[in-house]
């Protein structure tokens, strides 16, 4: 098939690992928490929020109820804004799980297609329906979203992440 190149688990040469490895960074690899009885903690690199990253802008704090996912082939030249450790329990005032290593659950990375196109992209382990009631997650998100579009003179704390309409995810 011409898009075998693209799946999470392709072989094809230059293109192992897929669409997520080659491009976002990391591929699905495995739950590094466990799924519907951990949380994740977000913790922010110093390093970036220090040199006000424009992604990380009026992020304060993000707990999300998705449990941490293993990130094992993250490229050296992959930037880490977040790390995840894993949450002993399903609320915000779980204690994080010292015995468990964090991982990288967001990042950034430049990439370069055939025939020379370049981008750049956020990849994140977070974003399950559920982690967008946080409302640091979306900001996150929207932040991310300026950042990619190079808008980041629009990203400021104030900015509004608020739901609009009815959010009622599963």
């Amino acid at each position: 098939s011409p898009y075998a190149k693209w799946t999470w688990n392709s072989k094809v040469a230059g293109w192992e690992g897929g669409f997520g490895q080659q491009i976002v960074g990391e591929t699905w690899v495995a739950h590094h928490g466990i799924h519907k009885s951990e949380g994740t903690r977000a913790l922010i690199d110093g390093v970036d929020r220090d040199a006000d990253h424009p992604i990380l802008r009026g992020v304060d704090d993000i707990w999300v109820p998705t449990d941490v996912y293993s990130v094992k082939n993250l490229p050296s030249a992959a930037n880490v804004l977040l790390f995840g450790q894993s949450t002993a329990g399903m609320t915000p005032e779980a204690p994080l799980m010292w015995d468990k290593s964090i991982m990288p659950i967001a990042w950034t990375k430049d990439y370069s297609l055939d025939g020379g196109k370049t981008g750049k992209v956020l990849g994140s382990t977070l974003g399950s329906s559920i982690d967008f009631q946080v409302e640091d997650m979306r900001r996150l998100i929207v932040n991310a979203s300026f950042w990619l579009l190079d808008m980041p003179e629009v990203i400021t704390p104030e900015l509004s992440v608020e739901i609009v309409g009815n959010y009622e995810p599963t």
